[in-house]
């Protein structure tokens, strides 16, 4: 009896294993309906709405000018979504005051030669499980996007990649309106990768003292605020407790503020 219960044990450990390491479930978005629902299963290839569960591995892949579109009362999970994949497709996704959440990453313009946008309008994004080691937004893994952030809140859990290897196209950012919340930003991190962000509104907030940092992005030219390097304000533990906030302030904004003693917070001068 004992030798049964155990052959038992040793056969769901293994059908564990093998399922953990099984390889990835491409699901396809098709929009085939025409409707730009995420959770209609008849706009994927397969038939069914891609899962959140690790242990399944599927990957959504978004590679159509006629992406999904996360509306006012849709809440969507995913493991690992791809918006731009394979050759030189082009793949969007919009965010539009629904609920998109992953235990995994979000990757935009993953491979050399596919275009994606990505836009957030209202709404809220959680990329990655609390305390765990994904959660990351790659920003222009390789290809070329664009991301407007135009409302709502996103909160990454681990790191906010910018033109993490897109040596052979743009990666534009655009903060417009919204919150952003990350543990890092890491900007143009292997040699030739070109990316910047632009901020017109809302706020990018990260953990900890990220000042450095950002002075050396800004310094660069790789962040601006309304186009320009003196536009965009920092600080640490003043705006966000523990944190580092950047947002921008237009020039003839901040001349008022200055003449008033309003604003006595860390500016790129």
């Amino acid at each position: 009896m004992m030798s049964t219960q155990v052959s038992k044990l040793v056969l769901f450990a293994l059908l564990l294993s093998l399922a953990a390491v099984s390889p990835a479930v491409n699901v396809y978005w098709s929009n085939s309906t025409g409707n730009s629902q995420w959770n209609d299963p008849l706009n994927w290839s397969t038939g069914y709405v891609p899962s959140p569960e690790e242990i399944n591995i599927h990957e959504a892949k978004i590679r159509i000018a006629s992406g999904p579109i996360i509306g006012v009362g849709d809440t969507v999970e995913a493991f690992r979504v791809f918006v731009g994949m394979d050759g030189t497709n082009y793949g969007q996704l919009t965010i539009d005051g629904g609920t998109l959440t992953t235990t995994g990453y979000l990757s935009s313009g993953y491979h050399v030669g596919n275009t994606s946008t990505v836009t957030m309008n209202s709404g809220y994004v959680r990329l990655g499980t609390i305390g765990g080691i994904n959660g990351h937004f790659y920003c222009g893994r390789a290809g070329q996007t664009t991301f407007n952030m135009n409302g709502g809140q996103m909160d990454i859990v681990n790191t906010f990649f910018i033109a993490r290897d897109a040596t052979a196209w743009d990666v534009v950012v655009n903060l417009d309106g919204g919150v952003i919340t990350a543990a890092n930003l890491d900007m143009r991190q292997n040699a030739g990768a070109v990316g910047n962000m632009n901020i017109t509104g809302g706020r990018l907030i990260l953990n900890g003292d990220k000042t450095n940092t950002i002075s050396t992005y800004i310094a660069n030219g790789w962040i601006t605020g309304y186009g320009s390097e003196d536009d965009v304000y920092y600080d640490y533990n003043i705006t966000t407790p523990g944190k580092t906030t950047i947002w921008a302030v237009p020039e003839p904004t901040t001349i008022c503020l200055l003449g008033a003693g309003l604003l006595g917070l860390k500016r790129r001068k």
